[in-house]
């Protein structure tokens, strides 16, 4: 697996010190690009099976049984892309630097057939340009992220859409006793989240808590936030906008005045 020329890579400059004293300070791009693996994000369909010939080809680039046919070219770019940050080996960066590694999506619709696995990642942030410019669209009936024994995750900057008649979720937390684990500490940022019939679940029996939402949208979404994890704590909201609009025709078979909050 290749990462782009930037990242990881990085300059020296010279900076100041209290004292007076100079030190050379390395600065690192830590930024990894889904264009770089192969996302399209034009709106449109694009399987694997209009970019490769065979099963057999895509196995030999990616792994037997990774990826099918059916899978949307955007939805394996940013799984790709995930991989890639939770890989890099830690030596690389500077003694004491605790940098997290940043998905970038450009601005762009990204089409995802499948649940993108958040399992036991930790310290990354998934990156857009905005909720209204960076939008990915996923309707199937499962959840576009599922999220277990992983912390430290910043969502920011990115909208993402379904209808309630998928009947999809959006994050999905989960944590058991035994795990060994905690599912904690998640950012969201002007985050959107449009149409899905849940916005966030929490399932399990343990620890599963401290989430932000700052300046993030909720429309048209049938049920806001689902805690049936007892010990989902410490859910924190800050200027966030939370809408219904009866004429949306997303909510079919639903009514607007079905949204819970």
């Amino acid at each position: 697996m290749s990462f782009s020329a930037a990242a990881g890579k990085g300059s020296e400059t010279e900076q100041e010190t209290a004292s007076g004293k100079i030190q050379r300070v390395r600065e690192i791009n830590r930024t990894i690009n889904v264009f770089e693996y192969g996302a399209i994000a034009d709106g449109e369909s694009h399987n694997l099976s209009t970019l490769f010939k065979s099963q057999n080809d895509i196995d030999e680039k990616y792994g037997t049984g990774k990826y099918t046919l059916e899978d949307e070219a955007d939805f394996v770019a940013i799984r790709e892309a995930l991989a890639a940050a939770k890989s890099k080996p830690n030596e690389q960066l500077p003694e004491g630097d605790f940098g997290l590694w940043t998905i970038h999506m450009p601005t762009g619709i990204y089409i995802v057939n499948r649940t993108i696995d958040l399992r036991h990642t930790y310290g990354v942030t998934i990156r857009g340009n905005g909720h209204t410019v960076t939008r990915i669209r996923f309707e199937s009936p499962s959840s576009l992220f599922y999220i277990e024994e992983a912390g430290h995750i910043w969502f920011r900057e990115f909208g993402i859409e379904s209808t309630p008649s998928a009947q999809s979720t959006a994050f999905h937390f989960q944590n058991i006793i035994g795990s060994g684990f905690p599912t904690f500490k998640f950012h969201f940022d002007n985050v959107g989240f449009r149409g899905f019939y849940r916005a966030i679940l929490t399932t399990g029996d343990t620890m599963c808590s401290e989430m932000v939402f700052l300046k993030c949208r909720f429309a048209n979404c049938l049920t806001g936030l689902h805690l049936k994890n007892v010990q989902s704590l410490n859910f924190n909201f800050f200027g966030c906008d939370f809408e219904s609009s009866a004429g949306d025709p997303f909510y079919s078979p639903y009514k607007a005045s079905d949204n819970k909050f």
